[in-house]
């Protein structure tokens, strides 16, 4: 039995300043011979001072079974450190632990403290493990870093050390090095690592490298957070041709985030990092094709840009894919093929898709119409930002379409709506505010909504707006306030406020006299369908008001107000 006595009797130099990790993380299990405690200690020291977490059999109690105690310990550690010289060689425990390390395939990692006499079978074992060679480094500090730096330990490095851990640069490390070791230590989440090595490898120009460590410097992962120095290095990596990088500052320049909103420069970044294979890249180049953002519109490039990031699974590219064949924009009408696409993105919970199909339902388009499918998928896509949905199922509940006719939930959704500034919300908010329906009647609120929504380009707003002015409903008269509005109406083409521009120049209101200008609106209006404008303009086809009398139009404007009515 070999325990702590015997060690104690033979004189062991134990150091009992340096303590042993207990615990359920994963620890360096270090092996050596105690004739080299004296050159094992300081690189223990080292390790612990750089935050590793290292057990070794110091304090193994008097009596203690040497074999379990051991074992045990090797079974849970995360790696293996042995160091090997002659007194280790000659040990039968050192060998013991090599061989269970490598039985439980935790090859070790072997520093030779001097140069060793090796039998075939000792070369023949140890020779396909990973090695440092302690004798053969110029200083202590020089092998610390290499130490530090080996692979195999980084799972045992906790975030609390002393020190950050040196990363060693040996002559032959190129930039790709570096960023391969960076990455290495990246997986493992050891940032501090990293960081050192990300920097060295941007230091020899490496793109990737300066793209990775943008991103830490962004963060504030392993270092200060300074993200001037990140966008710095992010913009050097994109130069240099990084695709990654590229479509970061192509998606920053197209946002105006941290940088000039530059639609052309994003671009043309988009395009430099979708020619090299940049999924996310060839759908933002499709979306600038779409829109007209940086390039010219071209809805055949945007179509045949959103086809490789959708069958790769983009979902984003998947729903756009789908309204492209919807519409017919860059490739032929295939309904079938577009409900496909947006079926199987809204399936997996994407909002957009869910909210496209419930409106396929809805106006039976590629689809047939069906109110109970339309209101399935608008509810599953009403989440708080989807405005569309919520003031399509106010629609629903207003008209009873799949749903029990309700006003007051129609009311609810379309207030929803409203408030986060959907155009449509507003204005039918104001009509139940107005007439009472689903919500209290409430004439200021009304107008509050029909001014918001009129603001917003609605031309029916503009001209309930226009009402509320003329009349003082919620607001105080003011008819010139009012012919601004229902010119604003008039000019989109809307007919009931085309007949009440056409009054004021009938009737000199505010606009002054003028019965041709009247005439010409009174026809807009009632071409328009709108029957007061066909009856009106029978009467000055009668009188010969703006227009030279003529009985015949008259029997013809006044025909078309019946059938207008009918």
């Amino acid at each position: 039995m070999y325990n702590i006595e015997k060690r104690q009797k033979r004189g062991d130099p134990l150091q009992p300043n340096i303590s042993i990790y207990e615990g359920n993380e994963p620890y360096i299990f270090v092996s050596y011979s105690h004739k080299d405690t004296d050159r094992v200690m300081p690189m223990i020291r080292q390790l612990q001072k750089y935050g590793f977490r290292v057990w070794y059999d110091k304090g193994i109690e008097a009596g203690t079974e040497w074999p379990e105690y051991i074992g045990s310990h090797l079974e849970q550690a995360g790696c293996v450190l042995a160091f090997l010289s002659e007194h280790a060689l000659a040990s039968k425990n050192c060998r013991r632990e090599i061989n269970f390390a490598i039985e439980l395939d935790k090859d070790p990692l072997i520093v030779y403290l001097e140069d060793v006499n090796l039998t075939a079978g000792m070369r023949l074992q140890l020779g396909v493990l990973q090695a440092l060679f302690h004798h053969k480094r110029t200083s202590d500090e020089a092998f610390a870093r290499e130490l530090c730096s080996a692979p195999l330990l980084q799972a045992c490095l906790g975030e609390k050390g002393q020190e950050t851990p040196p990363a060693v640069v040996r002559e032959t490390d190129t930039g790709e090095e570096a960023y391969l070791k960076a990455k290495a230590f990246l997986d493992s989440k050891k940032n501090l690592s990293a960081v050192q090595w990300l920097q060295i490898a941007a230091d020899q120009g490496h793109a990737a490298a300066k793209y990775e460590l943008s991103k830490c410097y962004f963060q504030g992962r392993g270092v200060l957070r300074d993200p001037k120095l990140s966008q710095k290095l992010l913009e050097e990596a994109a130069e240099q041709g990084d695709a990654d990088a590229q479509l970061l500052v192509g998606k920053r320049c197209y946002r105006g985030d941290g940088m000039p909103k530059d639609h052309a420069k994003a671009f043309s970044l988009f395009l430099r990092a979708a020619e090299q294979g940049n999924t996310e890249a060839k759908y933002h180049l499709a979306c600038c094709y779409q829109k007209g953002h940086g390039t010219e519109v071209n809805l055949e490039k945007a179509f045949e840009n959103f086809q490789e990031p959708a069958i790769k699974g983009h979902t984003d590219a998947q729903v756009q894919l789908g309204l492209c064949y919807l519409q017919g924009k860059g490739t032929q009408k295939n309904a079938a093929t577009a409900i496909r696409w947006l079926r199987s993105t809204a399936e997996q919970g994407n909002s957009d898709s869910q909210l496209h199909l419930g409106l396929c339902y809805y106006y039976g388009d590629g689809v047939s119409q069906n109110d109970r499918e339309a209101v399935t998928w608008l509810y599953r896509a009403k989440d708080k930002h989807n405005l569309q949905a919520q003031y399509h199922l106010g629609l629903c509940y207003w008209n009873g379409a799949g749903v029990p006719a309700s006003k007051t939930d129609a009311a609810v959704f379309f207030r929803r709506a409203a408030e986060q500034g959907h155009p449509e919300a507003k204005l039918m908010l104001a009509h139940c505010l107005c007439s009472g329906s689903g919500a209290n009647k409430n004439p200021r609120d009304a107008a509050y909504w029909y001014r918001l929504a009129a603001r917003d380009g609605l031309a029916d707003a503009q001209y309930h707006y226009a009402r509320c002015l003329s009349l003082g409903f919620g607001v105080a008269t003011d008819e010139i306030q009012a012919a601004k509005w229902y010119n604003l109406a008039a000019e989109q083409g809307h007919p009931q406020s085309q007949f009440y521009v056409a009054e004021s120049y009938l009737k000199n209101s505010g606009v002054g006299r003028d019965p041709q200008k009247g005439v010409l609106w009174l026809k807009k209006a009632a071409e328009g369908g709108y029957a007061p404008a066909c009856k009106r303009l029978a009467e000055c086809y009668r009188k010969g008001l703006g227009v030279e009398p003529n009985p015949d139009e008259a029997r013809n404007w006044e025909q078309k107000t019946h059938e207008t009515l009918l």
